[in-house]
C-alpha cells in the first residue's frame, strides 16, 4: 500500500515538471504559420518593467519600439510599431518552467520579428523563440 501511495505521489510530480516545463523553440514553418505579422527592421527604443509573478519569481516585460524596413505578412506599414516580451529574471531554487524570450535583442539589432495580437489588441512576440537577429 505504500508502495502504490509513493508512485502515486511520484507520477503526479513527474506530470507536473512536464506539463510545466520549458518551450522547445519553434520551427521555422511553426513560426510563420502563427505569427499574423513577420517583419524586419531596427530596434529604436526599448523598455523593462520586472514584474513579481509569485514567491521569489520575477518576469522582465519588454516593451520595443522597432521601425519596420520591410512587411513579409501581416499588418500594413508604419514608422514605427510597439510589441511586447518578457524573460524570466528570477525562479525558485530548482524551478522548472517557462522562460518567456529565448535570446536578447538591443537598441540598433537589425532583427526579424515574428508577431501575434494578444487579448489587450497589442503585438507580442511568438514564444519562445520570436525573433532573429539579422
Amino acid at each position: 500500500m505504500r508502495a502504490l501511495k509513493f508512485l502515486t505521489l511520484l507520477s503526479s510530480v513527474i506530470l507536473g515538471l512536464i506539463t510545466h516545463a520549458a518551450m522547445p523553440p519553434l520551427s521555422q514553418e511553426d513560426r510563420e504559420a502563427y505569427a499574423s505579422t513577420i517583419m524586419t527592421g531596427v530596434v529604436v527604443n526599448m523598455n523593462m518593467v520586472a514584474q513579481k509573478t509569485g514567491y521569489r519569481s520575477v518576469n522582465n516585460i519588454y516593451t520595443v519600439t522597432f521601425a519596420p524596413t520591410q512587411i513579409e505578412k501581416g499588418a500594413s506599414y508604419s514608422r514605427s510599431i510597439e510589441f511586447t516580451f518578457w524573460k524570466a529574471a528570477e525562479r525558485p531554487d530548482g524551478w522548472c518552467g517557462p522562460t518567456g524570450q529565448y535570446g536578447m535583442m538591443q537598441v540598433g539589432d537589425n532583427i526579424r520579428v515574428y508577431m501575434y495580437k494578444n487579448e489587450a489588441n497589442t503585438y507580442q512576440l511568438l514564444e519562445p523563440n520570436g525573433f532573429d537577429k539579422l
